[in-house]
C-alpha cells in the first residue's frame, strides 16, 4: 500500500469532515491517490476532530500553535529504520506527526508538546545549518520508536486531540489590548498586529 492510499483509508476518509461523508469522491481518489495533496487534507482533518481552526501561517498549522508533520519510516543501507522530519526552526508549539510505516503497514502517531520540541530539535549541517530537524528510529523487533516512543499516540483522534501543558495561547485567545505581547520561547515580543484581522 502506497503513503497515500494508507492516509486515505486510515485518516482522511474515516475522518475529514467533507471526504469522509461523500462515497463517490471516495471511489475516485482511491483508484488515483498519487495525485492528492495528503499533508493538506491532513491538517483539515486534525483541525477538524481537534477542534481547533486551521490557520497554515508561518510557525504553526493550527491556532492553538501547534503544527502537522506527515513522514515516513526509512531504511538505510546498514538496515536501520529511521524517520528525519525537518523545518522546525520556526515552530512555537507542539508538533502533531502522522508517520507512515510501510514496513508495520499502518500509520503510527505522535504529539510532541511544545515543552519539549526545542530540547529534541537536532541541527541540520552544511546549505541548511539553521534548519533544524527531529531524528529518531524504530526497532522492528521491539516496534517501538525508542526515545520518541512515549509521545507515541494510540490512534488519530488521540493526538488530534493532545494539547500540551503549556502552549503558547493562540492569538485570536488573547487578550485584545495594544499593544498585545506574544512569548516565543523565553523572549516576549510585542505584537501590534489587528487581532481581529489575524483571527
Amino acid at each position: 500500500m502506497s503513503k497515500e492510499l494508507a492516509f486515505l483509508n486510515e485518516v482522511i476518509f474515516p475522518f475529514h469532515p467533507v471526504f469522509s461523508k461523500d462515497k463517490a469522491m471516495r471511489r475516485e481518489w482511491a483508484k488515483h491517490p498519487r495525485g492528492i495533496r495528503i499533508e493538506h487534507l491532513v491538517e483539515e482533518t486534525i483541525a477538524h476532530i481537534g477542534m481547533i481552526k486551521h490557520t497554515a501561517e508561518t510557525g504553526r498549522d493550527f491556532d492553538d500553535n501547534s503544527d502537522s508533520k506527515t513522514a515516513t519510516v526509512i531504511i538505510n543501507k546498514k538496515g536501520n529504520f529511521y524517520i528525519e522530519i525537518g523545518s522546525l526552526e520556526n515552530k512555537i508549539g507542539a508538533i502533531r506527526i502522522c508517520l507512515y510505516n510501510k514496513y508495520a503497514g499502518r500509520i503510527d502517531y505522535f504529539f510532541i508538546p511544545a515543552e519539549d520540541v526545542e530540547g529534541l530539535s537536532l541541527p541540520c549541517y552544511g546549505k541548511a545549518k539553521d534548519k533544524k530537524r527531529l531524528r529518531f528510529t524504530w526497532n522492528k523487533e521491539a516496534d517501538r520508536y525508542n526515545k520518541y516512543e512515549k509521545y507515541r499516540m494510540p490512534d488519530f483522534k488521540s493526538m488530534a486531540t493532545a494539547k500540551s501543558n503549556n502552549n503558547i495561547p493562540a492569538i485570536s485567545q488573547q487578550p485584545i489590548d495594544t499593544p498585545t505581547y506574544i512569548t516565543l520561547g523565553t523572549c516576549t515580543i510585542p505584537f501590534e498586529q489587528d487581532i481581529e484581522a489575524a483571527s
